[in-house]
């Protein structure tokens, strides 16, 4: 879920799918104030996310402390993505656009301190929006960071134009 339109289409063209919605989260605003939560145990962190105005999801956390440096990587696992535009011509929905199946890869990757604590997320039933299905069974930490990186050179794993994916072997 995104609230501006070049994020949405930024997120389409890595292969990232993304709606509009209003998405609303604490900010810390570094220095103290009542109308900022400070870094620290005890803070509460939270999140909504909203389609036409309609809330569907929301969460929380309740920091505990400074997480362990070792439980927290960013940037080494790669980022596996599907890239789909259907074709715009009458007739040729079986012949999409673009179809592929990329890779991502993350440059210059920057982090903060991670905060770790006791997290809570509701998701709400929604007439228009098929989410039910990813309530979870169970929510264990939270993690309240801040990240940002490049995404410049990607690499195209396969071409799925024309290729039924079910007959397509393995890679190694």
């Amino acid at each position: 879920m995104v609230d501006q339109d070049t994020s949405l289409a930024r997120g389409w063209a890595l292969g990232y799918p993304k709606k509009i919605g209003s998405v609303w989260v604490t900010r810390s605003m570094g220095v103290p104030s009542i109308a900022s939560p400070k870094l620290e145990v005890g803070a509460t962190f939270a999140g909504t996310v909203a389609v036409k105005d309609r809330r569907v999801a929301e969460g929380h956390v309740k920091l505990s402390g400074l997480a362990d440096g070792s439980s927290v990587t960013f940037g080494s696992r790669p980022i596996v993505a599907l890239r789909h535009f259907p074709s715009m011509f009458e007739g040729q929905q079986d012949n999409p656009a673009v179809y592929e199946l990329v890779r991502l890869h993350a440059e210059d990757v920057q982090a903060s301190p991670v905060w770790v604590g006791d997290a809570a997320l509701t998701i709400f039933d929604s007439p228009t929006e098929p989410l039910a299905g990813l309530r979870p069974v169970r929510v264990g930490r939270g993690w309240r960071y801040s990240i940002a990186m490049t995404n410049r050179n990607n690499y195209l794993l396969r071409d799925l134009r024309n290729q039924n994916l079910s007959n397509t072997p393995e890679e190694k």
